[in-house]
Parts: C-alpha cells; structure tokens; sequence
C-alpha cells in the first residue's frame, strides 16, 4: 500500500528581486541526520518541478504518488530496521545555480503497522496563542481558492516551526506550508538595467501585434506568437529597445517570419535526428541536450519530444535560451554588432543582407524612441565588430563577400573580401593548420589545395586565404 491520491504538499519559494525568473523545486525524502540537504539523501530524489516567481514567490505543488512511498520504503536511515511511522519529505529550492533546503514535513506511512491498526484522531485543539502577522492577515484570494480543494487540513505555516506537520492518510486532505528558503541578492547586469531604465519605450513595456508585423510578420504569425515573445522577451531579459531589435531581426530571418519552425526540405534524420527546430532553428544533439536540461523537458528520446520544439511554447522559448542562456547575445546586442550576432547565430554569413534589413525595421520600430540609449546606427562595420578579432569570423567575412565565390545571402563586394582574408591571415599566422572551415572543399576554386591524410581529403584554410587574397589583389 502506498499513499493515498489526492495528498499533497506545496512548496512555496520567496525570492528577492527575481520576477519572473524560473525557480526549480525538488522533493527529498530524508534519512539523513541533521537538517538541510545530504548526499546521503540522493537515492531518495521524489520529483522536480518548477514555477515562475510572481509578486516575489512561487508556488509549486507535489502531489504524493504511489511511487514515492515505495522509494521512501526501500532505503531505510543508517541503523532503522523500518521508516516508521512517517516519511520525511523535504524540498530544495534551486535559481542561478543556488540551492536552498525548507524544514522537514512528516507524512503518515501508510505502510507502518501501527498506522494501519488505528485511524488517525485528530489532534486536540491546541491553546490559543497570539497570532502571527500572517494569521491577522487572514487567506489570500489565493489560499482561499486552495482551501476548497480540500477542507480538512490546510495548514499554512510560517516562519520558524514549533509543532510537528503531519499529514494524515486521508485522500482529500493537503498540507501546504510556506517557507522563506531562497533570497538571492540582485544580479550585476539587473542593478544595471534597474539604473538605467526610464521612459515609456520597449525597454518598459511588450510589444503589440502591430509592432511585430511592422519589424516583418504577417498579421496572423503576429497574433499567434505575440503572447509567447512578449514572455521570452522578459524570462530571458531581452528587454531593451535594442536587444528585441537584434533578437528580432535574427529569428525573423530564420524562421522566414514565424512561417517555419522547422528546417526545410531536410529529413527528420539529418543532423543525427536533431535538425533545425523552433524559431532560431536550434541545431544538433548537444542544444538539445542542454536546452532539455534548462527546461527539464525531454527534447531527445523520440520524434514526437523533438518536434516539441517546432510548437508554441518551446518554438519561442528556445529562442530566447540559445540567445541568452547559450550564445550570451545580449552583450552583443549592447554593443550593436549585428555582423558578430549574425556569425554566432548562423554559423557564417548566410542571409546576412536579409538578417541586415530585418534589424533597420527593428530600428524604426524599436530603437529610434529608445528612451535609454541613443546614438547607435545600421551602418555596420566589420573592424568594429568583434568577428574582427575572431579568426573564423575573419575568414567567413572574406569567404560570403568574395566575389569570385558563390556564398549566398551576402552582397559581393572585393575590398570587404579582402578585408576579411588579411584579417584572417593576420591573426592565424603562416603556420596555421585548421582545415575544410564552410565546406571549402565543395568550392571548385580550392580544389588545387586538396591533399589526403588516411585516405581523407583536406584544405588548409590558411592557403585558402592567402590563395583569394592574391586573386583578388
């Protein structure tokens, strides 16, 4: 026997300047000594499940399957012969890679023996004492709205506890407590975006359907994922005039204006079975691996969990993780180097022009009434972006504008070819012996360059620079 359904415990997390950030929450069984959590207590891992915190909590909700009396059964505390009389249940709390453990709750074990040979009385009417500040205050519409889930024991608790919590085996009956267990203090780039941000432009407010199609939507796409941008925009702080103009532009381009949120024309085994999917068309086993694991969704074991991130919410939210989570693009954002988001995003230069005209409507629509930060403009230039300092970025400049060399989305143009090539050579040096970069080994132009090692053909990028750079001179 195991516990009874409809039994529950809420975990209720109090956070400090975190709106809207996700908080992880996961229930333990504890038979460890001591308070807090205990390596010991790792086989005894029940469930996680998250919430967003709003008004400064959040409140997550563990209903007590079956299975997690059969757990707590299975691994006894050093020196007990048998759980007893309860289970011990305890919840960490864990946001920005901190983790926090509440106080212990008692659960009957159904499975103890004296447990099953009596009912549970209830406990006699304990002393009036003075009441706290949360009993003055009385439920909240909220708590009041929980209390008809189950009327008999709702026992909202705060602060440090004297009495122990005990859950009786009663299918209707719910324990809820509230613990202060995670408090983190402000991130630096939070204190910095509080300082600074004034006005009613898009660094203080969502954006409409109107201004979604004016940055290059359809009407219909607008309407259909407003709602999931506008929350994407703030869980992963994409929250200025300038961020939602470069994270725009860049997922308009890849999506061809919210129309695919699948890659086109490629089988669903390409890429090992992990092709591009979702708004930014996340790519490849390891995104979606990592991405999983920040949502605690499954992205990999079947087609169906794949393709779960083709479809709202995951389509926009993964978005907004490869961009702030895994590229880290509002930094370049800040700085305003669409050249250096565009090779970070695409892996070269592939549709740079589209991408280039998609965030000169973002800044019309976006930018140009920022009320935080002006003075910024379209006119990127390649030394001031930091694909200038990064030897890949250097060549993919070189290689897209070469006009003797079909790299599409890009306008040819020789002197920014050049540019790119002696950027390259400069920072690889003569010595350089990375090979086939951007599939050079498809380019008729290289094929002079090939040489075999283990019967597999290889280019040296290196000549390939210096071999362009003489013709184009």
């Amino acid at each position: 026997m195991g516990l009874l359904k409809g039994q529950a415990l809420k975990a209720r997390v109090h956070c400090l300047h975190m709106e809207n950030r996700r908080v992880y929450a996961t229930l333990w069984e504890d038979d460890a000594a001591g308070a807090g959590h205990n390596k010991a207590n790792e086989k005894n891992k029940m469930k996680t499940l998250h919430g967003t915190v709003k008004g400064g909590i959040a409140d997550i909700d563990f209903v007590l399957e079956p299975d997690f009396a059969k757990i707590a059964n299975a691994i006894k505390a050093k020196g007990d012969s048998s759980e007893g009389k309860t289970h011990e249940y305890y919840v960490t709390a864990e946001i920005l890679n901190k983790k926090t453990a509440s106080k212990n709750t008692n659960v009957a074990n159904p499975d103890d023996k004296d447990t099953k040979a009596k009912p549970a009385t209830p406990p006699k009417p304990a002393a009036p004492k003075k009441q706290t500040p949360a009993q003055k205050k009385g439920l909240s519409k909220k708590q009041k709205k929980e209390k008809s889930i189950g009327d008999d024991i709702i026992d909202w608790w705060e602060g440090k506890i004297k009495i122990k919590p005990i859950v009786l085996p009663n299918p209707i009956d719910i324990i809820s407590g509230i613990a202060k267990i995670f408090t983190p203090d402000k991130k630096e780039d939070e204190k910095k975006e509080e300082k600074k941000k004034v006005g009613d432009c898009f660094c203080n407010r969502d954006i409409t359907v109107l201004e979604l199609k004016n940055a290059g939507v359809s009407e219909n796409k607008a309407t259909e994922f407003l709602e999931a941008i506008n929350k994407t925009f703030t869980d992963y702080n994409i929250n200025t005039c300038l961020r939602k103009a470069h994270f725009l532009a860049q997922i308009i381009h890849e999506s061809g204006g919210f129309r695919y949120t699948e890659e086109l024309h490629v089988a669903d085994t390409a890429y090992h079975g992990y092709k591009g999917r979702g708004l930014v068309q996340l790519t490849g086993r390891t995104n979606y691996e990592e991405y999983g694991r920040y949502e605690r969704e499954d992205f990999t074991s079947s087609l169906e969990n794949k393709n779960k991130l083709k479809v709202l919410p995951y389509a926009a939210r993964s978005a907004g993780w490869f961009w702030t989570e895994s590229a880290k693009l509002n930094d370049d954002a800040d700085l305003n180097d669409h050249i250096n988001i565009t090779r970070i995003i695409n892996g070269g230069f592939n549709g740079y022009n589209d991408r280039t005209k998609n965030i000169k409507k973002g800044f019309a629509v976006f930018y140009e009434n920022c009320k935080n930060d002006t003075g910024k403009n379209t006119n990127f230039e390649f030394n001031l972006s930091k694909a200038y300092n990064n030897k890949r970025g250097a060549f993919a400049w070189g290689l897209w504008h070469d006009p003797d060399l079909r790299k599409d989305g890009c306008t040819k143009d020789k002197d920014k070819a050049i540019a790119g090539y002696s950027r390259f050579i400069e920072l690889a040096g003569d010595h350089y012996n990375e090979t086939n970069w951007y599939n050079i080994l498809d380019i008729s132009s290289f094929h002079n360059l090939i040489y075999i090692v283990n019967r597999k053909s290889h280019i040296k990028v290196i000549d390939a620079a210096k071999q362009r750079l003489e013709s184009l001179n």
